[in-house]
């Protein structure tokens, strides 16, 4: 869809065939970006019940007679760390392809005059924003939502990081069980 040079066409020279499959990318971008954002938060809530099911079977050999539940630990800590840290490189796999969707949704948004995906960006980069001064007929719709939303959050960054802790804390957690079982301090 772009030109020889590199820029995208204006919104006056897309035609009727091409607006209509440009719509049709975008409902196919949004459907894409909808489902890896659902897988991550689908498959992080099932990774980390069990991960903490894990944590639970351990505490649970624990409580018996045989005090030898050290290849157990072992066992069970790795490889709950493996699918921990599979599952944060799937996570981050699919923010990326998220990403990817977004950066054309806009683009399709600046040809065809649409705003949803721009509109989130601009609250989001404010100060990148700002110091870009958006078109004029941009500027007006940009103040508008800063004066409708003045504490919009950046949230995308905050979920990976976030997330990014608790894949962290739980593999501590499991490498600091298993080697206290091991060393036999527990």
């Amino acid at each position: 869809m772009a030109t020889s040079e590199g820029v995208l066409p204006s919104e006056a020279q897309v035609s009727s065939e091409q607006r209509h499959t440009l719509e049709r990318e975008y409902e196919v971008a949004f459907q894409k970006f909808e489902m890896e954002n659902r897988l991550v938060w689908q498959t992080f809530s099932i990774v980390s019940t069990l991960a903490l099911a894990g944590l639970a079977f351990i505490g649970q050999l624990k409580t018996g007679e045989d005090a030898r539940t050290w290849p157990a630990t072992i066992a069970v800590g790795l490889a709950m760390i493996t699918i921990l840290v599979g599952w944060l490189a799937l996570a981050r796999r699919w923010w990326a392809y998220g990403q990817h969707e977004l950066h054309r949704m806009r683009e399709i948004e600046t040809l065809l005059g649409m705003y949803l995906v721009r509109e989130g960006t601009w609250l989001r980069e404010r100060q990148k924003v700002q110091q870009e001064k958006p078109a004029n007929e941009e500027r007006a719709r940009y103040q508008a939502l800063l004066e409708a939303f003045p504490d919009f959050p950046g949230y995308r960054w905050r979920q990976r990081v976030l997330v990014s802790f608790i894949v962290g804390g739980l593999v501590v957690i499991w490498l600091l069980l298993m080697l206290c079982d091991v060393l036999r301090l527990i």
